[in-house]
């Protein structure tokens, strides 16, 4: 137990070894977890404990990847990749939905030891298919996490993506011309009758999980031609692998994009992890990760290089035309099926977690303990972690490594660095990350008084805001708190 008017040091201390009920009663730290933990604490900490992200398209499975980076990195995990750029686990071709043969070494001495006798790979976490009799080789036991999306809006992402920004209406050549029910009959321009890429967009996250779609031979066959053959497609399976019913051989969790950071918590809380596990990379420690922004400004780059001067790259509208709509609804049964099991299962979480004012209060637990986090780190980056009083005992050694992190994000090819292999590094880093998770969840939940505040790193287009802990004097400022930090 913690002495009151204790410092923030001596709150971390006790924090990280403190039982969880004492935790809870101590500082008001929301703390529930769903699923079974692993043999130590965090699922995944031990070898035995195998971890499956089955990436997706168009369904921030960058952001949820860049999680599990992290976690392999810190704990030096095995990570089960192809040789394919990106580490893709099915053939880039999208010819197959069968895992590839070549699978990448991890280079020496990266990987935590481990018995000759014990599985190979402890993670896999970049583009998958649900193979699931090479998942049962590779990853025995392993616990699926994925994501979905709601139809139309990722379908329109993933036009936008695959065909250079392209207007849904105009993938559609305007819709012109209508079929008797209402869906676009065509012509459809050049580029939307090309092959590559299709399974990315239509049913893409039903072909991940194994569906037999259909080629979609838009150019030689009419959509209402399509539709037909995808109705006639069934259902169930998909439903089962996603439902959450222990019964089935089915995902533990399913991200909503719509309600990220949710999902977020309940991933904490069903794999037993800590806060400092579920914060993405996006501002103000660096851009999000394939944010439209970016990719519409290379657009613009790409038009002035081409000489088309003056000239605003347009991005797709996210409200296509009524036939539009209803022909992307239409073409996309599978994945809609797939929506809606997730949205049951995701449910049934919540349900388990305390219901919705339960889940609501630790949402905006994260939110803060997100922007709480970020102060720090960029201070203490910075050299100046004490710019307010209620940080004034943050511990900069032992948050180090994971602001770190966060500030240069994670590369592409986790192996591009190596990482920490010295004896009793995994330990150290563990009890580096308990005692900032404490220090950061202490400060949060025990908080009593939270101010608006932006915080702007060295590139002023990375600003965030959110509320932050203020104490004594400083919470006496009237009007929004800035800071800046050279970092």
């Amino acid at each position: 137990m913690v002495r009151p008017g204790a410092g923030l040091f001596a709150l971390a201390t006790a924090l990280a070894t403190d039982a969880p009920s004492a935790v809870v009663e101590e500082s008001r730290i929301p703390y529930k977890n769903l699923g079974r933990c692993g043999a130590t604490g965090r699922w995944g900490e031990a070898l035995e404990e195998k971890l499956f992200f089955l990436k997706t398209t168009k369904t921030a499975g960058s952001s949820i990847r860049s999680l599990f980076v992290r976690f392999a990195r810190s704990e030096r995990l095995a990570v089960l990749r192809s040789t394919q750029p990106g580490g893709v686990l099915f053939p880039a071709s999208g010819a197959s939905q069968q895992w590839v043969k070549q699978f990448a070494p991890m280079p020496l001495g990266y990987a935590r030891p481990r018995s000759p006798l014990a599985a190979p790979y402890d993670v896999a976490y970049d583009h998958s298919t649900l193979d699931i009799a090479k998942l049962k080789k590779f990853l025995p036991g392993a616990r699926w996490i994925t994501s979905s999306r709601e139809v139309a809006s990722r379908v329109l992402s993933a036009i936008a993506l695959f065909k250079h920004e392209m207007d849904p209406a105009a993938y559609f050549g305007s819709c012109v011309r209508v079929d008797a029910r209402g869906f676009c009959a065509g012509p459809l321009p050049k580029a939307t009758q090309k092959n590559q890429n299709l399974n990315r967009i239509w049913n893409s996250v039903s072909w991940q999980l194994g569906a037999p779609t259909p080629a979609y031979n838009f150019g030689h066959r009419p959509l209402g031609e399509t539709v037909d053959l995808l109705a006639r497609i069934p259902t169930a399976p998909l439903v089962k692998l996603v439902d959450g019913a222990p019964t089935n051989e089915t995902f533990m969790l399913v991200f909503l994009v719509e309600r990220f950071e949710a999902s977020l918590v309940l991933l904490r809380s069903l794999l037993c992890w800590r806060w400092l596990d579920v914060i993405t990379e996006q501002p103000p420690f660096k851009q999000v990760i394939q944010d439209s922004k970016v990719r519409h400004a290379h657009q613009e780059a790409m038009l002035h290089k081409l000489g088309a001067r003056g000239h605003r790259w347009q991005p797709a509208r996210k409200t296509p035309p009524p036939a539009v709509a209803a022909t992307i609804a239409a073409l996309n049964p599978l994945d809609a099926a797939v929506h809606a099991a997730a949205k049951r299962a995701f449910a049934k979480h919540v349900a388990a977690y305390g219901g919705e004012d339960a889940l609501g209060r630790d949402i905006t637990f994260l939110r803060r303990f997100k922007h709480a986090l970020a102060f720090a780190c960029l201070g203490c980056l910075a050299g100046a972690p004490s710019q307010l009083a209620a940080f004034a005992e943050v511990p900069c050694g032992a948050l180090r490594p994971t602001c770190v992190d966060l500030h240069r994000g994670v590369d592409s090819n986790p192996w591009s660095s190596r990482p920490d292999s010295r004896a009793g590094a995994i330990a150290m880093r563990r009890r580096d990350d308990a005692a900032a998770e404490a220090a950061i969840s202490g400060l949060v939940g025990g908080c009593t008084h939270f101010a608006n505040a932006t915080i702007c790193p060295r590139d002023a287009a990375l600003c965030a805001t959110g509320e932050l802990c203020v104490t004594g004097s400083d919470s006496a400022v009237t009007g929004p708190l800035k800071f800046r930090f050279e970092v």
